[in-house]
């Protein structure tokens, strides 16, 4: 490509270094050429010799030593270039009037990279006036050239913009005296000589006019950007629309304001919406309270304010709403919604900020009471509340609990306080239905720990540092390892650590059935292990929390576990506590039992005694195993008490034919205790501690008849059957 902006010029190449000696005025001459990082070229047009500088070769690309020559500058130009540069020097070495310019492409010779070059060259005549020579310069415009583009793009695409946008494009002098508008004409009706000097103003809502003007003159004064919304005549509704008018001030290097740019957009239909929108945000629809916005709205001010007085923020949460929903429907569910907004309003003191914060939980917002006075509201909001809501047919139930926290008791930050009373509300739940606790900063202790206790169980999770470690139960009747328990260990990445440091995740439903998932997995495949090992290991005990067992598919997927990994199904025992018995999702839970001991699957009643799980329980839900617990166990040598009932609940088992292992077996006394007492298995340090899984193998090899004899206090050492351990009974 090639551009002239004169006639003709020659585009050639400066030759080698001057042979004639240079004078001073030469040399001060071409220093300061050399300073401007020109090129400089020069043409013998009489022998057609070329001298290039060493800067105009640096900018080809070429080294110093390079032979000047037009077919090296020509293979330099870019291909799309080159014949219009060839074209170009037959015309302009033969003319001596004009200076040539040109603007063509080069190709680098050393790195290939693509340079913009300005040629400019004059002739040069002799004493005779004889047409001798042209010199000229090269100039490596590249980054002109690209600004020039750069430039030239972004106003063709402002240009664009502004045609395709439908909002008016504005711009004014300093004074905003004069100016114009794209769209403004189509927009208001009014052309752009009725719009100017602040004749726009015409076009501006009456009521409007003076809050404009004054930011406008305000925006001047200061030489500073402005937003106005005002209403602005619309031609096409034949009315006003509101508007947003966004000026911004052009300065020039001094700082000083030389034009004005802005836009108008319609805004109409946005503030029509929100007017709406404000009209129905302020309130929930369908108790008519304030709702979650405003109730934070109002904390905030309280928390801005800062000025010491005492605020109180109560949280109401209705008691089994699901259940509403649930038995009753979703009509019933508003109806109770409905009541209970109708009593808190009736209850609270005037001036209380009461809202709807979300599903079946309430907000009350109060400045001036302190702690006996926010638990005596509170005890009178359960008590309001908890009158049944009237049906056609059969009442419906309604009770609440009640958190509440009091600034600055406790807490000196207001901005804390429905979090603290939130927090308060979880603890009263906790306690039960229609409780009402006040905040305490133990609570939040107590939650920031819960939450640390989630997060390593799910990192543990994640890092797959979740592991079963094995602890044999032995028959206390012949000294046989008739299987293990898989107890949870986890690893933090530094030590093994015991279930309790994470206990709080098995009430996380989601938690606990990971978790429970993980440990499953596991066992299973250590027990396909030592199966393939040949390891007389018995069965494995695998501990499942309650949310495992309310899922009506576990059963099936256990079963199925096992079956893909090629185990019988006497291979695992189920472990419950007493908690899944008490469950009030019990016919679940009996389902999902009764269907594992379908499948032949053990089951296990864990730590007995120790809840509140009656016989009717042992009756109803299908045991094989009682695990005595080991609170009971350790108080055997020391507490009367704990041997009758140790005593009891080896009787009743033996009666109703289930068998029962005692755990935390640490001494041979309490061994032969629960020996000569019937107690069908024991567990503990007694016998091993947990161990891994690649311990396993060694421990049932390393479990020999004379050990078996020693720990269960026996005379006789008996003798082996098929790998195990058998002792005569006395």
């Amino acid at each position: 490509m090639l551009q002239r902006d004169g006639g003709g010029g020659a585009l050639a190449a400066d030759g080698e270094t001057a042979d004639a000696p240079i004078g001073d005025g030469e040399l001060r001459l071409r220093l300061a050429v050399e300073a401007t990082g020109l090129g400089i070229w020069d043409v013998d047009i009489g022998t057609g010799r070329r001298r290039w500088s060493d800067e105009l070769k640096a900018m080809l690309g070429l080294s110093a030593d390079a032979e000047a020559s037009e077919e090296l500058l020509l293979a330099c130009v870019h291909p799309e270039d080159r014949d219009a540069v060839r074209g170009h020097n037959r015309v302009t070495f033969l003319s001596v009037d004009a200076i040539g310019e040109a603007t063509f492409r080069i190709v680098r010779r050393d790195d290939g990279a693509v340079r913009w070059i300005h040629s400019r060259g004059r002739a040069v005549v002799d004493d005779a006036g004889r047409f001798v020579r042209r010199v000229g310069t090269f100039h490596d415009v590249t980054e002109q050239r690209r600004t020039h583009e750069a430039l030239d793009l972004s106003l063709r695409r402002h240009r664009a913009l502004i045609d395709a946008t439908a909002e008016i494009v504005w711009h004014a002098d300093a004074t905003q005296s004069t100016g114009d508008g794209a769209g403004w004409n189509v927009f208001t009706g009014m052309d752009g000589l009725q719009a100017t000097p602040f004749g726009w103003l015409a076009a501006v809502h009456p009521d409007d006019r003076e809050a404009v003007l004054c930011t406008v003159r305000a925006a001047i004064a200061a030489g500073t950007a402005y937003t106005n919304e005002y209403r602005l005549r619309h031609a096409a509704s034949d009315g006003y629309h509101w508007v947003v008018d966004r000026g911004v001030p052009l300065k020039d290097g001094a700082g000083r304001v030389v034009e004005w740019v802005g836009i108008i957009s319609d805004v109409h239909g946005r503030r029509s919406a929100e007017e709406a929108i404000r009209l129905a945000a302020e309130t929930d629809p369908l108790t008519g309270l304030a709702n979650r916005a405003v109730f934070q709205a109002a904390l905030d001010r309280v928390a801005a304010r800062r000025d010491g007085g005492c605020v109180t923020v109560l949280l109401v949460d209705l008691d089994g709403f699901k259940e509403v929903n649930d038995g009753f429907g979703h009509d019933a569910g508003d109806r109770v919604l409905q009541a209970a907004a109708a009593r808190i309003r009736a209850v609270v003191p005037p001036g209380a900020t009461v809202a709807r914060l979300g599903g079946d939980e309430f907000g009350i917002l109060v400045e001036g009471i302190e702690s006996d006075a926010a638990a005596a509201l509170g005890a009178a909001l359960i008590e309001a509340i908890g009158v049944c809501v009237p049906r056609t047919d059969v009442p419906v139930p309604c009770t609440a609990t009640v958190g509440y926290s009091i600034h600055p008791c406790f807490d000196d930050d207001p901005g804390r306080l429905l979090k603290n009373a939130d927090i308060a509300l979880y603890a009263a739940k906790a306690c039960g239905r229609g409780r009402v606790r006040g905040f305490d900063p133990a609570m939040r202790t107590a939650i920031e720990r819960r939450a640390s206790v989630l997060r390593n169980a799910r990192d543990a999770l994640a890092r797959d540092a979740v592991v079963p470690y094995y602890q044999p139960k032995i028959s206390l009747a012949g000294g046989a390892v008739i299987g293990f328990e898989a107890l949870l260990r986890w690893h933090d990445g530094e030590r093994t650590r015991s279930p309790a440091d994470i206990s709080d995740a098995f009430e996380d439903p989601e938690l606990a059935c990971r978790i429970g998932e993980r440990m499953l997995a596991a066992a299973i495949a250590d027990m396909r292990a030592w199966q393939d090992a040949e390891l007389p290991f018995g069965h494995v005990a695998v501990n499942v929390a309650t949310a495992e067992v309310r899922r009506p598919d576990f059963a099936a997927s256990v079963a199925a576990a096992l079956a893909a990994a090629g185990l019988s199904r006497d291979r695992l025992e189920i472990e419950i506590t007493e908690s899944v018995l008490l469950e009030r999702e019990g016919g679940v839970a009996l389902d999902v039992l009764a269907a594992l001991e379908a499948a032949g699957i053990a089951l296990s009643l864990d730590d007995f005694g120790t809840g509140y799980a009656s016989l009717t329980h042992l009756k109803k839900f299908p045991m094989s195993w009682l695990k005595i617990d080991r609170s009971f166990v350790a108080g055997l040598e020391t507490d009367g008490d704990s041997r009758a009932i140790v005593q009891a609940v080896l009787g009743m088992a033996r009666n109703i034919g289930i068998r029962v292992v005692a755990e935390g077996v640490e001494t041979g006394w309490q061994c032969r205790f629960l020996r000569e007492n019937g107690c069908d298995a024991g567990q503990g340090y007694l016998f091993a501690r947990p161990m891994p899984a690649a311990d396993v193998p060694g421990f049932l090899a390393g479990f020999t008849q004379r050990r078996a004899a020693q720990l269960l206090g026996l005379p006789e050492l008996g003798r082996v059957r098929a790998g195990r351990v058998f002792i005569p009974s006395p």
